[in-house]
C-alpha cells in the first residue's frame, strides 16, 4: 500500500497540492508553523525543510530569525487562522521577506459556509484546532489579499478540498477512532479523491505568491458577501440594500482553476515577436492566406505557426512541409480552440495572434495592430477591422454587447461598406474582438487561461475576451484590415451536427456569462467596500453589459453613484431596477429618499407610497413617509 495514500485524506490533498506548485530540485525552503518531524510533507516535498514552530523549537513566524530570501520558498499551511487577527499581517510580511522566490500560503478563510461548516462539525467532535479556529476567527481573504498587493506582489489562489468532502473525511476520523483500520480507510478515500480540485466551494484556499515572475499580474478581487449599503437625505433615512440571491459567488482568481485553463509554458521567449498561429485542416485558402502575410507584412520579427488539426491528406501535408514555417501535428481533430493552445503553447513571441486559414491580410496589417496594442499597457487584444472576400462590406470592426436588443453581441458595422463609414479606419475601445484574427499580449493570454477548450469552433472569442475584461484589461480595434472568407477551416461533418455544436457552444456560453456576471458584481461590491467607488462603477457596468442579473446590479451601481453625489445618475439606475424587477419595494424607497434630496417632496412621497403598496410591512418606507409628512407639516 502507497504510503502516501494512507495519511489522513485532509493531509493527503494538501499536501498533494502544495507539492504540485514547488518545482526544481533540492530546494530550501522554510515550513512556518510546520512540525520538524512530519513525515507527510517528506513524502510530496522531498527537500531540504526547516520548521519554524514556536510549540517545538521556540520560533516565532511573526519574527523569523533568518536572513532576507533565506529561503528558495517559505510555506505555511494551515497556521494563519491561529495566529491572533493583530499579527497576522507581520505574520505574512514575514513569509515574504524570508523567500525569495514564492510564498505557499493554505487555510481556511472567512467564508459563511466554511465558519458555519466548522462551528457544526466542532459542536460535534470538540475538535481543540477548530476551537482555536472559532476563538481566532478565520482570516479574512480580502485584507489577506490587500496585504500582498501592498508589498507589490502577484499571486493565484487555488482552491482545495472541496468542503462537504473535508466535513465527511473529519467526521468519519475523529467518530470512528479506534473502531477499524484508518489506514485502509485513508487509502480508499484518498484513491477516490485523486482528481482535479473541486471548482465548488472549498474548504481551504492556498495561495501562491510570487516573487520572481514579471509575467503575472496582482490579480483580481475575491468574492464577498453583498455590502449593506445605504441611501441617505442627511438624516439616516437609510433603506436596506437589495439581497435577491444567495450572495455566494464563484471565487475568482488570477488564473481561473476551470479545467481548460493552461499554465503559461516554459517556451522561452523573444521580446517584440509575433507568433502567428493560423490553425486548419486544409490547405483550401491556406496557400494564399501565407502568401499574403508574406507579401503585407513589413514588421520585421514574426514567425507563423501552423496547426494541423488532424488531417493527413497527401497535398495538404506536402505543402505544410514545403513552407518553412513552423508546423504542429495534432492526431486527431480537436476544434478551434484547442486547435489554437496547441499553437499557443509553442509559441516563442512576446506577442500571440490566431488568425483563421481563410483568410487574406492587407498591406502594414500586423504593424498597425501591433501600435494600437502598445498604445496602453491596459490593452490586452486587439483585432483589425474585417472584411468579407473579395468586397468592401464590413463582417466586423469589433462587437459589442448587446442587452437591449436580446443578442449578446453585436458586430460594429456589419454588413456596411468601408466607404461609407470612415470610423472604420480609427482606434477605438470594443466590448470583443472576432476569432478570425486576435491579437494578445502573451502574458495576459496565458493568464487568462487560453481559449476554453470546451467550445467546438464558436463563441470561445467572445469568452476570452470577456475574461480579460473582467480582469481590467482593455480590448480595441485597430484600423487593420483583412479579409475574410468565412468558416472554411471548420471540420462541418454535416449541417445537422455543425448546428448541434453551435447551440451547445450558446448554451455552455450563457452558464459561463452568468458566472462572468457574478464575478464582476463580486468585484465591484469588493471595491465597494474598500471605498473605491469609482472602480466598483466601472465594474457593475460590465456585469451589466452581459445582460445577467441587471436588477440587482442596476441597484447596486445606484448604490455607488449615490455615494460619489452623482444623484442624477443614481435614480436612473433605480428607475432601472423598477423596468427590471417592477416589484422592488426598496427600489421604489430609494427613489424617494434622492428626490427627496432635491427637494422633491411630492415625488418622494409618490415613490415612499409606492413602495409600501408592494410591502405594506416596510418599515423604512414607513418611517421615511412619516419623517417626510413631519417635515412638510412644519413647513
Amino acid at each position: 500500500m502507497n504510503d502516501k495514500y494512507s495519511i489522513n485524506p485532509d493531509t493527503f490533498r494538501r499536501w498533494m497540492k502544495v507539492g504540485s506548485l514547488i518545482e526544481g530540485e533540492y530546494l530550501n525552503i522554510l515550513d512556518v508553523g510546520g512540525s520538524p518531524n512530519n513525515d507527510a510533507i517528506k513524502l510530496f516535498i522531498p527537500h531540504r525543510i526547516t520548521a519554524a514552530n514556536p510549540r517545538y523549537n521556540n520560533i516565532s513566524g511573526t519574527s523569523l530569525p533568518f536572513a532576507n530570501e533565506s529561503f528558495d520558498i517559505t510555506i505555511s499551511i494551515d497556521t494563519l487562522e491561529h495566529v491572533p487577527v493583530a499579527e497576522r499581517e507581520i505574520f505574512i510580511k514575514e513569509l515574504v521577506r524570508t523567500a525569495r522566490t514564492k510564498v505557499i500560503l493554505a487555510c481556511p478563510f472567512d467564508d459563511p459556509l466554511v465558519s458555519e461548516m466548522e462551528k457544526a462539525i466542532y459542536a460535534i467532535t470538540k475538535n481543540p484546532f477548530l476551537e482555536e479556529h472559532i476563538k481566532c476567527g478565520l482570516p479574512s481573504l480580502s485584507q489577506t489579499l490587500d496585504i500582498i498587493e501592498d508589498i507589490g506582489l502577484s499571486y493565484t489562489i487555488h482552491n482545495n478540498d472541496p468542503l462537504i468532502a473535508w466535513a465527511s473525511w473529519i467526521l468519519l476520523h475523529q467518530t470512528n477512532m479506534g473502531r477499524f483500520d484508518l489506514s485502509k480507510v485513508n487509502y480508499l478515500l484518498n484513491q477516490a479523491y485523486d482528481v482535479e480540485e473541486s471548482h465548488e466551494m472549498s474548504y481551504r484556499k492556498i495561495i501562491e505568491v510570487f516573487k520572481e515572475n514579471p509575467e503575472k499580474s496582482s490579480g483580481a478581487f475575491n468574492a464577498v458577501e453583498t455590502p449593506s449599503s445605504t441611501l441617505s437625505n442627511g438624516q439616516q433615512e437609510t433603506v436596506a440594500t437589495n439581497t435577491s440571491g444567495d450572495g455566494f459567488c464563484e471565487e475568482k482568481t488570477p488564473h481561473s482553476t476551470d479545467s481548460h485553463k493552461e499554465m503559461c509554458p516554459s517556451t522561452p521567449v523573444t521580446k517584440g515577436m509575433v507568433s502567428i498561429v493560423i490553425p486548419t485542416i486544409t490547405i483550401s485558402y491556406l496557400v494564399e492566406c501565407i502568401q499574403s502575410i508574406e507579401k503585407n507584412t513589413p514588421y520585421p520579427n514574426y514567425e507563423i505557426i501552423m496547426v494541423n488539426d488532424g488531417s493527413s491528406e497527401p497535398e495538404f501535408m506536402d505543402y505544410l512541409a514545403s513552407t518553412g514555417h513552423r508546423v504542429v501535428h495534432l492526431p486527431k481533430n480537436v476544434g478551434f480552440a484547442r486547435a489554437n493552445n496547441e499553437g499557443f503553447k509553442v509559441a516563442k513571441g512576446d506577442y500571440i495572434m490566431t488568425l483563421n486559414a481563410d483568410t487574406l491580410v492587407h498591406e502594414n496589417w500586423l504593424t498597425i495592430m501591433i501600435n494600437t496594442l502598445e498604445s496602453s499597457k491596459d490593452v490586452a487584444a486587439v483585432g483589425p477591422t474585417v472584411l468579407r472576400a473579395g468586397t468592401h462590406v464590413i463582417e466586423t470592426g469589433g462587437c459589442f454587447l448587446d442587452k437591449d436588443n436580446a443578442r449578446m453581441v453585436t458586430s460594429f458595422l456589419m454588413g456596411k461598406t468601408i466607404q461609407d463609414y470612415p470610423q472604420i479606419n480609427t482606434t477605438y475601445r470594443v466590448d470583443t474582438i472576432g476569432g478570425a484574427c486576435m491579437l494578445f499580449r502573451r502574458h495576459v493570454l496565458f493568464e487568462v487561461g487560453l481559449f476554453d477548450g470546451n467550445y467546438v469552433n464558436g463563441w470561445e472569442d467572445v469568452d476570452i475576451c470577456l475574461s480579460l475584461r473582467e480582469k481590467g484589461y482593455k480590448i480595441y480595434h485597430a484600423p487593420a484590415v483583412i479579409e475574410h472568407y468565412g468558416s472554411f477551416t471548420r471540420n462541418k461533418p454535416s449541417t445537422e451536427d455543425y448546428s448541434k455544436r453551435s447551440w451547445e457552444n450558446m448554451e455552455y456560453f450563457k452558464k459561463k456569462l452568468k458566472k462572468h456576471s457574478l464575478r464582476l458584481s463580486d468585484t465591484a461590491e469588493q471595491l465597494a467596500q474598500r471605498e473605491r467607488y469609482d472602480e466598483a462603477i466601472k465594474h457593475y457596468q460590465m456585469a451589466i453589459e452581459t445582460g445577467v442579473g441587471l436588477a440587482n446590479n442596476y441597484y447596486n451601481l445606484a448604490i455607488a453613484y449615490h455615494q460619489t453625489n452623482q444623484t442624477d445618475v443614481a435614480i436612473r439606475c433605480f428607475e432601472k431596477v423598477t423596468e427590471y424587477e417592477p416589484q422592488s419595494a426598496p427600489a421604489y424607497n430609494n427613489l424617494g429618499v434622492l428626490y427627496f434630496s432635491k427637494g422633491l417632496r411630492k415625488k418622494a412621497e409618490d415613490y415612499f407610497n409606492k413602495a409600501l403598496s408592494l410591502d405594506a410591512g416596510y418599515e423604512e418606507a414607513r418611517q421615511n413617509l412619516k419623517k417626510l409628512r413631519a417635515q412638510l407639516k412644519d413647513v
